[in-house]
């Protein structure tokens, strides 16, 4: 059953609304927003409206139950501003309807109600409602029919009203009542409340009450009752004293300067039914007020948002807080919300079903739209959902590195991969709990929102304590209050954890716990080791009472332990669970068994034959298969460390295995696990051995009472930390987890590192880690052929030091190479093969160490190697480098711009076989300049913007010589990497783009290569907020039309990246916004070689540099195009022309194709590479194809007598290759004189014949 969330008799249509997984309010100011489950899924989705930056907009967003909204964007509803929004049920059939109201795009005022559907779509309702815009909506049951009614005010387009409107039995149509006859009203000063408690709900507007006639339709004005309010701009009904009487709360613009609360005195039977109890900010009509329980103490709170100009003059957004009902509110000072201006909204409602009531906000802050959720934290304070992430995209986050730590794998949220929670301290000494959720792809992300105790020195561990099949959480350790805790939270099964503060355990830390259920009721039971809050020693086992709470079994005599190390395991075969315990005891070091007697009570069984050992691990597991359980052991003795192999006897007793030869070592960590999937038990042991050392190896079971060191496998060696194995992919094969502290160059430093099982006796650490950088640059190839596409960064780091890093990509994700790249400072980076031997070199431009310019050429040698090519060419920074065969010679050369330190250069540097020449060719000095056939002659042509500020466009005439054509003068003044050149209408030219002045200008191709002028895409200054705007371009959303991504952009009042969509109608849609960063870069590239285009970013955010990826994971997915055919060739002079029939994509336009060419000498060298795999076709650089839109290009320089082969294949607007197309050879012939006789030479050949006369 559909239920409205509404505060005791104050009708605020505020419904449980859906946390978008991952979607960003859209934000807005002269707007209204509500709560309602329109689905029944018992989260609260939301409905916003107002004027965004560029649009008027309505839309609802959809509440995914894990803290994160997905918009609705098939619903295509009217945008409004000066609007007002109501969800209702209006013809209850058990699912909510909406109405909205407000001023449309055309200026006219609109009121729609629209039908829920039940599929997540909305049908729009014939009504005879009259339009309006400045006003409200209040959706109740005046005559008490079951029936919700309309009751509207505001600007109907030609004056103020205030009508109601009978709900006729639900069939979707409406009668006015006109009996009615209330007076006109504008903007939020019509409320609604039962005042008199009659059951009939009656109305307030501008401070006067009108009483609701037994609903006859007919309101009587009540002035007596309401002679000492004050005629307020904002009035709100609310229960402040809970004795069940409406009270109410009042704000008046020309009043002197207060909000004021009145109380119902009814009950007393004076003349006046409202008198003023206390006051409050004033906020002028374009503010809201409304009422929260937010500290769960039963009385309903006051927050406030507006401005309170005429007084102060500032903008507010304050929480009152009721003082019990007394009378009186104070501000809470501890609630930080960003204070609005005019035009502001309030919805409040629990969106994620914590019992704790949040808010969302709408408005003006600092000139700018804004939209905020504000979740309550349930500690009386509230935190803002910023900026999150679209639902098509999922990104992982850096891992926190922590040591004196704990961590284990669950599939907390049940979805079928396993996800961990780590506790301990990182590298900044900050106590650290944190969950991290599987995203499918080898990679998690934190989840930020799950808010739990932060410890170290403890333990942490996952189980079913309630067996409602969901995860719980059991932690231990010590806080950054140096309390000593020990807490269980319940997994609620929507992402979230409730703290059960029921549930009485003793604290402690420097030890262990363990879930059990050692009395076999089939509910788990705890085990805790460890120091309690007064350094006692403590080993305590805590019975489930099946009700939500555990009891000390204190009969339960067990040695108290701290450094220890714990673990339940039937190593007797009698289906009870009995106990592994080692640690410092009040005696010294000791290593026991306690047996599980079946009645309650345990026996220490003192024949075992273990080593005492204190700073240890244990771990049960049968590793010699004979079905009972065998022990792995580690820790210090009085003199050593030791690590231990005991092979249960099958009688109580067990033998040390001393054939089994591991290196000592204590305050670490062990593990078995099958990783090879021989069926024979391997183990993973890490720790500190005796000379202080850290030691991490995997030992291979040879199933003949025997373990070989893997020395293959390479995994960090750790101290303090933890060990735990789960397929986190699903392969069938362990992967590890790694915490602890380890020793990098000298420093020690904290770490959590995931290793995947490749199935190949081996495990491999993914990289979650990336080197974040700001003022950087990155640019992308498959630079080592995996199949991959790999990324190479370039910057500055946190101290501010110049930085590169290279990570190459596998099957399981990116990995750090050791492969060092030269760095420069302000500088660039650009792939390509300019040497024709498959494998991408490497431009690089920049300031070097001693402050001067510099272009490097790396020679990429195909072994994870790079060398410098020694070919010298002119330094620059500032600049920019790019590759393309100008002269259709099969050979790369490039185009370079930028600063050398005196002036501004432009040149081009043509490849010779055997390094590379200035040509002759002028230009004047630019900060970039790009190569693109504007033209389409099969000649590549460049773009740039020169030293005196125009944009210039010189046409290649072949031969090296470059002609002038288009001189854009009146753009001036575009900087670094502030243009773009890219076909976004797909009728197979290339268009330009330029960003000037916080506008985007936009000049179209005509087609032969002219542009008319430039058109103003965008004009708002709000577009762009840095002096760095990097363009990138291609279809992430797979819908054929190239995308314009942005980063650098301060949207809502958080930094983001800006993802503009073209329509088929070559217009921009509202952007898709995503978390972004200041001073870096964003692009695009298939990272996980899916064939769709996913998003790197790197840069400042929130004063902590990043860099992130977000893979594309939409519901539609990318198909390659189709193969050319009927390839072609014939021959003029010395040149060699190719042809070959376009091709067809499903998703992007057969013009809107380019093409890409490969040509080798059979048996000889490769005359002109595609940078793609020619089996696969997959690319090895994320760009258009090397012909561009041409399906014919030619080639020059070729042997006479040689035979050669040639293919090309198609790439689409998302970068992905075709196959290429069966290979075709011709032979160049010598040349020779014809004869005026006709002659058949080489008949049926594969031969270009080339003729003289």
């Amino acid at each position: 059953m559909k239920q409205l969330i509404a505060f005791p008799l104050v009708f605020i249509f505020s419904l449980s609304i859906y946390n978008s997984v991952f979607a960003q309010f859209t934000p807005v100011n002269s707007g209204d927003v509500a709560w309602g489950d329109y689905n029944d899924d018992d989260y609260p989705d939301v409905l916003l409206t107002g004027r965004s930056i560029d649009w008027l907009i309505s839309k609802i967003y959809k509440n995914n139950g894990d803290s994160t909204f997905t918009e609705l964007t098939e619903l295509n509803l009217p945008g409004v501003y000066a609007s007002s929004v109501a969800w209702f049920d209006y013809d209850n059939n058990g699912e909510l309807d909406f109405i909205i109201a407000g001023r449309s795009e055309d200026g006219s005022p609109i009121t729609k109600i629209y039908k829920n559907n039940g599929d997540e779509t909305f049908i729009e309702q014939s009504t005879n409602l009259p339009g309006i815009q400045d006003g409200s909506i209040n959706c109740f049951d005046f005559d008490n029919d079951g029936y919700p009614d309309v009751l509207l005010g505001g600007y109907d387009g030609s004056g103020y009203l205030t009508k109601l409107y009978k709900n006729n039995n639900g069939d979707g149509t409406f009668s006015e009542e006109t009996a009615a006859n209330l007076p006109a009203s504008i903007d939020k000063t019509v409320t609604v409340g039962d005042y008199d408690n009659d059951g009939y709900i009656d109305i307030l507007i501008y401070g006067v009450l009108y009483k609701n006639n037994s609903g006859d339709g007919t309101f009587i004005e009540q002035n007596t009752v309401t002679s000492g309010l004050i005629r307020g701009d904002l009035g709100l009904f609310f229960d402040y004293n809970n004795d069940n009487y409406p009270d109410l709360i009042i704000s008046n613009v020309s009043y002197s300067g207060f909000t004021i609360i009145y109380e119902n005195i009814i009950p007393l039977s004076l003349p006046t039914f409202y008198i003023p109890v206390d006051t409050i900010a004033h906020i002028n009509e374009d503010g809201t007020i409304s009422v929260l329980d937010y500290n769960n103490d039963t009385y309903l709170d006051i927050i406030i948002v507006g401005d309170t100009a005429g007084y102060n003059s500032s903008a507010i957004s304050r929480v009152y807080k009721n003082n019990n009902g007394n009378g009186t509110f104070s501000i809470d000072p501890s609630i930080n919300i960003i204070p609005l201006g005019t035009t502001t909204a309030i919805a409040c409602g629990d969106y994620n079903d914590d019992d704790n009531t949040d808010f969302i906000i709408s408005g003006r802050y600092e000139g700018e739209p804004i939209t905020k959720l504000y979740s309550n934290t349930g500690t009386n304070n509230f935190k803002t959902k910023g900026v999150s992430i679209p639902e098509q995209f999922s990104t992982f986050d850096p891992l926190h590195n922590v040591w004196i730590s704990s961590g284990e794998f669950a599939d907390y949220d049940n979805d079928g991969f396993q996800d961990f929670i780590i506790i301990g301290l990182d590298n900044d000494s900050e106590y650290i709990t944190k969950i991290y959720k599987n995203n499918r792809d080898n990679t998690f992300s934190e989840q930020k929102q799950i808010q739990l105790h932060d410890v170290y020195n403890g333990s942490v561990s996952w189980g079913d304590y309630n067996n409602d099949n969901y995860q719980d959480i059991l932690i231990t350790g010590r806080d950054k209050d140096n309390n000593i805790i020990s807490k269980i939270y319940k997994n609620n099964g929507n992402n979230t954890f409730s703290e059960q503060t029921q549930i009485e355990l003793i604290g402690i830390y420097y030890g262990s716990v363990a879930w059990g259920d050692y009395n076999n009721d089939n509910y788990l039971d705890i085990l805790l080791c460890g120091r309690d809050d007064f350094n006692e020693r403590r080993s305590i086992i805590y019975k489930n009472d099946q009700n939500g709470n555990f009891e000390e079994q204190t009969q339960i005599e067990l040695i108290g332990v701290y450094n220890s190390s714990v673990a339940w395991g039937d190593y007797n075969n009698d289906n009870y669970l009995d106990i592994l315990l080692t640690g410092n005891s009040a005696n010294g070091e000791i290593s026991k068994i306690y047996k599980n007697n079946g009645n309650g009570t345990f026996t220490e069984q003192t024949q075992t034959g273990l080593t005492d050992v204190y700073a240890g691990a244990v771990a049960w597991g049968d590793y010699d298969n004979d079905n009972y359980l065998d022990i792995l052991l580690t820790g210090y003795t009085v003199t050593e460390s030791i690590s231990k192999v005991y092979k249960n006897n099958g009688d109580g007793s067990f033998t040390d295995q001393t054939q089994i030869n591991l290196k000592g070592i204590f305050f670490g960590s062990v593990k078995w696990c099958d990783y090879n999937n021989d069926n024979n038990l391997d183990f993973i042991i890490a720790g500190r051995d005796d000379s202080d050392d850290t030691y991490s190896k995997v030992y291979k079971n040879n199933g003949d009472n025997t373990f070989t060191e893997q020395l293959q496998i390479e995994i960090t060696p750790m101290r303090s930390g933890s060990l735990d194995c789960a397929d986190i992919n699903n392969d069938g094969y362990k992967d590890l987890l790694l915490t602890g502290r380890t020793n990098i160059d000298g420093i020690q430093t904290a770490v959590t590192q995931i290793y995947v099982n490749n199935k190949k006796e081996n495990l491999i650490r993914l990289d979650y880690n990336f080197q974040a950088l700001e003022n950087s640059f990155v640019s992308f190839a498959d630079f080592d052929k995996n199949g991959h596409i790999d990324m190479l960064m370039t910057g500055q780091d946190s101290d501010t030091l110049e930085n590169s890093a290279l990570y190459t990509t596998t099957n399981y994700g990116f990995q750090s190479t050791n492969i060092t790249v030269p760095v420069l400072k302000n500088g660039s980076t650009s792939w390509g093969d300019y040497n024709n031997d498959g494998y991408c070199d490497l431009i690089i431009t920049g300031k070097n160490e001693l402050g001067l310019a510099q272009t490097l050429i790396l020679q990429n040698s195909g072994n994870n190697k790079f060398m410098e090519s020694g070919i010298y060419v002119s330094g620059v920074y500032d600049g920019f480098a790019e590759w393309a065969d100008y002269n259709n010679d099969g050979l790369l050369d490039f185009v370079l711009s930028g600063n050398t330190g005196s002036n501004l250069i432009t040149k081009i540097y043509k490849n010779t076989g055997n390094g590379f020449i200035e040509t002759v060719a002028s230009f004047p000095g630019s900060h970039h300049a790009v190569w693109s056939d504007c033209n389409n002659d099969g000649l590549w042509d460049i773009l740039l913007a020169d030293i005196n500020a125009y944009t210039k466009i010189y046409e290649n005439n072949g031969n090296d010589q470059f002609q002038l054509t288009l001189n854009f003068g009146d753009i001036a003044n575009i900087s670094f990497l502030d243009f773009s050149i890219f076909d976004y209408n797909n009728d197979a030219y290339d268009d330009i783009f330029i960003y000037k002045n916080d506008k985007l200008y936009f000049l179209k191709n005509q087609g032969d290569g002219t542009f008319p002028g430039a058109d103003i895409l965008v004009d708002n200054s709000y577009l762009f907020s840095n002096s760095i705007n990097y363009f990138s371009t291609g279809d992430f959303n797979i819908d054929g039309i190239p995308d314009l991504l942005f980063n650098n952009q301060r949207y809502n009042g958080d930094l983001m990246l800006k993802l503009y969509e073209f329509t088929n109608t070559n217009e921009l849609k509202e952007p898709l916004l995503i978390p972004g960063t200041e001073k870096g870069i964003s692009a695009f590239g298939d990272f996980d070689g899916d064939n769709d285009l996913d998003i790197f970013i790197t840069g400042k955010s929130n004063d902590s540099l990043i860099t992130k990826i977000y893979y594309n994971n939409g519901s539609v997915h990318n198909t390659v195009p189709t193969s050319p055919s009927n390839l072609q060739f014939h021959c003029n002079a010395d040149t060699v022309f190719i042809s070959w029939d376009k091709a067809t994509d499903t998703e992007t336009p057969q013009a809107g194709l380019t093409y890409n060419c490969y040509m080798y000498e059979v048996g000889g060298d490769t005359i002109w590479h595609s940078m793609s795999n020619h089996f696969t076709g997959k690319r090895y650089l994320p760009k258009t194809g090397n012909t561009g839109h041409n399906n014919q290009w030619f080639i020059t320089g070729l042997k006479v007598a040689k035979w050669y082969a040639w293919s090309v294949q198609t790439v689409d607007n998302s970068f992905a290759g075709s196959s290429f197309a069966s290979e075709s050879t011709f032979r160049l012939a010598p040349a020779f004189v014809a004869q005026p006789e006709n002659k058949t030479v080489c008949e049926a050949s594969f031969v270009i014949i080339r003729v003289t006369t």
